[in-house]
């Protein structure tokens, strides 16, 4: 089972405890992909927050977001995005 497999799991409910082959899977994901993940954190998104408005921000986050099937809140609604509502915690 690959990583991306897991992860739908996780998500769909139907994986409630990480095989060894499963975390094995995730630990790989998560190595191959750390520098892509510190360049998104340190550059990418500082660089994006300050030269676009928040609109755009908010625009490109929603985009995000609807590609992983996550739910953003609208401001005042209460609700809590799957994925901690942010950019720079949203993963794959």
């Amino acid at each position: 089972m690959g990583a991306r497999a897991v992860l739908a799991a996780i998500a769909e409910g139907t994986l409630t405890a990480l095989t060894p082959q499963a975390r094995a899977a995730l630990d790989t994901f998560a190595s191959l992909h750390a520098d892509h993940f510190r360049a998104e954190e340190d550059l990418a998104y500082p660089a994006a927050q300050a030269l676009l408005d928040a609109d755009a921000v908010a625009a490109m986050g929603a985009e995000m977001a609807g590609r992983r099937g996550v739910r953003i809140p609208h401001s005042g609604d209460g609700a809590t995005p799957s994925g901690g509502g942010s950019p720079k915690s949203d993963q794959p």
